[in-house]
């Protein structure tokens, strides 16, 4: 996909009227986003911060990394949808 394509797609997504924005508004050294035994290195940052986005937000992650699924596995099944590539 060529960016200008990339950004026409997010600009149509962001019209629909339930579109909710979330801010960046997460603390990351709370304990809330990296929750002591679950995010176990580095790549997991974002993720794990996205993912505890959506479940602060009660609303849900969607992911095709069905590894999501063990950073919080008390949560995966109402927050995070992981789709099959």
């Amino acid at each position: 996909m060529e960016l200008a394509d990339a950004l026409g797609l997010l600009q149509a997504l962001t019209e629909i009227p339930s579109h909710q924005f979330w801010e960046d508004s997460l603390a990351l050294l709370d304990g809330t986003v990296f929750q002591s035994g679950y995010v176990v290195g580095h790549r997991q940052i974002t993720d794990a911060y996205l993912y505890s986005l959506a479940i602060h937000r009660k609303g849900r992650l969607i992911s095709f990394d069905a590894g999501l699924q063990s950073l919080y596995p008390q949560a995966a099944s109402e927050h995070l949808v992981v789709l099959k590539a």
